[in-house]
């Protein structure tokens, strides 16, 4: 998919105002970074909202999302997906605990967890915490540039492995 940070602040500050806020200071001095994964959102919402007729509610009163990883944060932005009678809730740049950090005898370092740019979890993850590897129900990696080499390639296996899913049978 082709891109424009002009073309893509302009569909974000759209999006957000059907919502009742402004995107205008959070989108104009955003890096090419963040305002593609804030595009990437609201492409992901929208194709939540068509796909599985969700409700897509806002929680905040300004657009403040986390622009580093780190744990669930419900002081800032962050969007509640309704579909079916079931919520789940999309924030941006969580640390998500790994497979391999629930194994046995594991030592817990920064391998324990992934940072990933869109989550959707379920609502009862705890404030200040990161989800477990189960309780991810969808992940998307936001990449604004095209030099994807063998490094990211590695990176995304990785982060598949430990996301997965273990059963004992």
């Amino acid at each position: 998919m082709t891109w424009s940070k002009a073309k893509a602040k302009s569909e974000i500050r759209k999006y957000f105002k059907k919502h009742g806020v402004s995107a205008k200071s959070a989108t104009t001095s955003a890096t090419d970074g963040k305002t593609y994964e804030l595009y990437c959102l609201v492409e992901v919402l929208g194709w939540l909202k068509s796909r599985y007729r969700a409700h897509i509610g806002f929680h905040g009163t300004t657009v403040d999302f986390k622009a580093s990883p780190g744990f669930v944060d419900r002081k800032r932005s962050y969007f509640v997906v309704s579909a079916n009678g079931n919520s789940l809730e999309m924030h941006t740049d969580i640390e998500v605990n790994t497979l391999g950090s629930k194994r046995p005898g594991t030592i817990i370092d920064n391998s324990s967890h992934h940072e990933i740019d869109l989550v959707l979890i379920p609502t009862t993850v705890p404030d200040g915490t990161s989800p477990a590897h189960d309780e991810l129900i969808l992940g998307v990696e936001c990449k604004a540039h095209a030099n994807l080499g063998k490094g990211v390639v590695w990176q995304v296996l990785g982060i598949r492995r430990e996301l997965s899913y273990l059963t004992d049978n």
